[in-house]
């Protein structure tokens, strides 16, 4: 057996361990206070594995499936609001769902539940872009909101990693992701408000190179170190099987300094340029935030070697930046 057969030989997996026990299960996702959340624990052929944890009182509304699920109250007590009908779910509850009910959840109390989506629409799993629908009187540019990984840029991803997406097997791996996450979404929402705030002057024709030198700014400071800290600390660690995901990466990365770049040397251009750089700038690091959410750091909490946790640890540490406004 050659070495390229012996690395996909051992890519292809046929089991995944979503949670080694109640314990890891949980604490894959713990209750933060006052917030009702949700994280995808699997998504392979055919089937996807969904947390939720809500603070009591919390409600998640308005969703919709497009397969056909089992819900579990794992610990706590929600009520499933679905076709008119309120249902109790206490610890031990399990409920199945057709697909494309309309359904909502309103935790009694501090609760933790999990959501099995079965069906051969799961077949093909989808990246959902962290770069909402941009739409602005000054530059329309607009996004479905679900994109997908961009045809033949994972080709030699391995199997396992495309498929089995498991997001964390330990409550230390569970807390580093949802600090990354968080640290992606304050990112993104510093991107968001900078970008608004530069096309709302751009359209009212005032002058918005203030705005323009206080975006570049905020991404020299804060947004191209916190990038390129995670390209120092995880990818070398990637696994040798998934190491196209780390070209795809840095070639992303490129692409985001390079349109910070373009973006300072705008001053007096023409103001649709200045947008379409803008709104370039917030859609390449949504593309590039979203591939590491959904495939890079599945790959390393599910990887043999050092653990996410310690790898948070050591960025953090790092980081001599705040993200404040």
């Amino acid at each position: 057996m050659s070495n390229d057969e012996a690395h996909r030989a051992r890519a292809v997996r046929p089991v995944s361990i979503v949670a080694s026990g109640t314990d890891s299960l949980l604490d894959s996702l713990p209750v933060a206070s006052g917030r009702a959340r949700t994280r995808q624990l699997l998504k392979a052929k055919g089937v996807r594995v969904l947390r939720l944890s809500f603070d009591a009182g919390q409600v998640l509304g308005d969703r919709i499936e497009s397969a056909a699920m089992l819900v579990q109250t794992l610990r706590g007590r929600v009520t499933l609001s679905v076709a008119g009908e309120d249902i109790d779910m206490p610890a031990g509850a399990i409920v199945h769902l057709e697909r494309e009910l309309p359904h909502s959840f309103a935790a009694v109390e501090a609760s933790h539940l999990m959501i099995t989506l079965l069906g051969p629409r799961l077949a093909r799993p989808r990246a959902t872009s962290h770069a909402p629908e941009l739409s602005h009187p000054m530059l329309a540019v607009g996004s479905n909101g679900r994109r997908s990984v961009a045809g033949g840029e994972h080709a030699a991803q391995s199997e396992w990693a495309a498929r089995n997406l498991v997001l964390a097997a330990s409550g230390a791996n569970a807390v580093a992701l949802d600090a990354i996450t968080r640290r992606h979404g304050e990112l993104l929402g510093q991107l968001a408000a900078r970008t608004a705030r530069l096309l709302d002057l751009l359209a009212a024709e005032t002058a918005a190179d203030s705005a323009r030198h206080d975006l570049v700014a905020w991404a020299h400071e804060a947004l191209l170190p916190q990038l390129e800290l995670e390209a120092e600390v995880l990818y070398p660690l990637v696994p040798f099987r998934t190491r196209a995901l780390v070209a795809t990466l840095r070639q992303q990365l490129d692409g985001v300094i390079a349109a910070v770049e373009r973006l300072a040397t705008q001053h007096g251009s023409v103001a649709f340029d200045v947008a379409a750089s803008a709104v370039a700038l917030r859609v390449s690091v949504g593309r590039h935030l979203t591939v590491e959410a959904e495939h890079l750091l599945p790959t390393l909490a599910a990887a043999a070697g050092e653990p996410l946790a310690l790898l948070w640890r050591r960025m953090d540490e790092s980081i001599a930046v705040p993200l404040g406004a």
